[in-house]
């Protein structure tokens, strides 16, 4: 838990969250001790990540393939609020996935790399949370079990379709707007999950 928890500075920027029935101000604790991984792709990593910062989720670790545009967003979720911890890396290794996922509660993954995120996350017990995009226009977001933790009740829990959108179609304006969609989703659910609300 930070340091600010309990301060009346703490309480006053969360106050309207603290105020819901279905947070309050232990929601509000479990959130700012809660870790949670993005691993960010397109135009999907800025709202996401700003989405769970915003909502004061105290340990956020997010890599993006795209150096510039991930710092860009550490700092605007950063600045959005400066209480949460962000760390950055540039990629996920495969090989040697350890130190990335260590004391993380969930994963999202907003760049289609459910095929060897799954795996890992599986063995960690980790939820995991993807977006999809097929070639013929369709967007899913599902979620898969990590070890006996179920996967939030609203996802589809087996694998979306594969394969996922060529390359070639990514910059159509339907792909930026799912995208964008999509993060707020999973950002949606990854609050769900942590205080144990919704369905």
């Amino acid at each position: 838990m930070s340091a600010e928890a309990f301060s009346p500075e703490w309480q006053e920027r969360y106050s309207r969250q603290i105020l819901l029935p279905e947070i309050g101000g232990d929601g509000q604790r479990r959130l700012d001790r809660a870790a949670v991984g993005i691993v960010g792709g397109d135009e999907a990593t800025l709202p996401a990540l700003l989405y769970l910062a915003a909502a004061g989720v105290g340990f956020l670790r997010v890599t993006d393939p795209h150096a510039e545009r991930l710092e860009q967003a550490r700092a605007w979720a950063a600045a959005n609020n400066p209480t949460v911890t962000i760390v950055t890396a540039p990629r996920l290794d495969p090989d040697h996935p350890e130190a990335w996922l260590k004391g993380l509660e969930l994963v999202i993954d907003l760049h289609q790399q459910w095929p060897w995120l799954d795996p890992l996350c599986r063995s960690r017990q980790i939820p995991l949370l993807t977006t999809w995009i097929t070639p013929d226009g369709r967007g899913w977001v599902a979620g898969s079990r990590g070890g006996t933790h179920p996967a939030p009740a609203c996802l589809t829990c087996h694998p979306p379709p594969w394969p996922p959108i060529p390359p070639e179609q990514m910059g159509t304006p339907w792909f930026s707007l799912w995208r964008g969609v999509a993060a707020t989703l999973l950002a949606t659910e990854t609050l769900k999950h942590l205080l144990a609300i919704g369905d």
